[in-house]
C-alpha cells in the first residue's frame, strides 16, 4: 500500500500560508527562506509519498523567491533534509566494491569499448567514440582506456579489426 499524505495551503489560513510553505519546504528539501509577490493569497499543494527508503513529494505552487543563507545550510541535517540523487545513489553503493562514479565509469569504458570494436564505426574517430561517451579530453579517455583494458584505445581497435 503506498504511504501518502497532502498537504494544501487552503488549509492555512491565508495570512499563515506563505510561512506554512516555507515549513514544508525546510521539512522536506531543506531549510529556506521565500518570498512571493502572492504572499497574501498564496496557493500550494504537496503530496508526500513514501517508498521505502525514499520519499517523493510532488508539489505545486506559485512563484516563489527561494534563499538558502550559509545560516540556513548549516542548520541542514542531511538525514532529515532532501537527499540529492548523487546522495541517495552513494548510499546504495556504500555496500559495493565500487563507487558510483567507478561504476558509471565503468559502464563508459564499456561502451566506448563497444564502439572501437563495431565495423560500422571504423571512420568514426577514437577522440569522437571518447568524446560520445562523455569523456571531453582525450588524453582523459586513452589514461582510462589503457588502465580498465591494458592496451591503448587505437591498438585496441586495430585488434579488433584484425580479429
Amino acid at each position: 500500500m503506498l504511504d501518502e499524505m497532502v498537504f494544501r495551503s487552503e488549509d492555512v489560513p491565508a495570512a499563515d500560508r506563505l510561512a506554512f510553505w516555507a515549513e514544508r519546504m525546510g521539512n522536506t528539501h531543506a531549510p529556506v527562506r521565500l518570498r512571493s509577490d502572492h504572499a497574501h493569497d498564496f496557493r500550494a499543494s504537496q503530496r508526500v509519498l513514501a517508498l521505502g527508503a525514499v520519499s517523493v513529494w510532488p508539489a505545486t505552487f506559485q512563484q516563489v523567491v527561494i534563499r538558502r543563507t550559509p545560516q540556513l545550510i548549516r542548520r541542514s541535517d542531511p538525514e532529515l533534509c532532501h537527499l540529492s540523487l548523487a546522495s541517495y545513489l552513494h548510499r546504495l553503493f556504500q555496500r559495493e566494491e565500487a563507487t558510483v562514479a567507478a561504476w558509471i565509469r565503468r559502464r563508459r569504458l564499456e561502451a566506448a569499448r563497444r564502439d572501437l570494436a563495431d565495423p560500422a564505426l571504423r571512420t568514426l574517430p577514437v577522440h569522437a567514440i571518447a568524446t560520445r561517451w562523455g569523456f571531453s579530453r582525450a588524453a582523459d579517455f586513452s589514461r582510462a582506456f589503457r588502465t580498465a583494458y591494458g592496451t591503448p584505445p587505437r591498438d585496441y581497435r586495430s585488434q579488433a579489426a584484425s580479429s
